[in-house]
């Protein structure tokens, strides 16, 4: 299956770092890297946590919860 994803996928140089990453192997790192897209279209990395769905939604106002907002946010291959 590898020889057959990677004749059909260009892979960039983040595919490197992606799989020295442990547990990330080659199909998880290819996921990663065609639905992330430009690493560099996120300003920090609380953007990109947020984009992956790896951190919660919440909005609060002095310290008052106004809601739990939309889980529904970001890509969910990534989740």
């Amino acid at each position: 299956m590898q020889k057959r994803l990677v004749e059909r996928v260009q892979l960039r140089p983040d595919y490197a770092l992606l799989k020295s990453i442990p547990g990330v192997g080659p199909v998880l790192a290819t996921t990663i890297m065609l639905e992330t897209g430009a690493i560099t279209r996120f300003a920090d990395v609380g953007n990109f946590s947020s984009y992956c769905r790896c951190v919660d939604s919440r909005r609060e106002s002095k310290n008052r919860k106004k809601g739990e907002g939309s889980t529904k946010n970001g890509n969910r291959y990534l989740a």
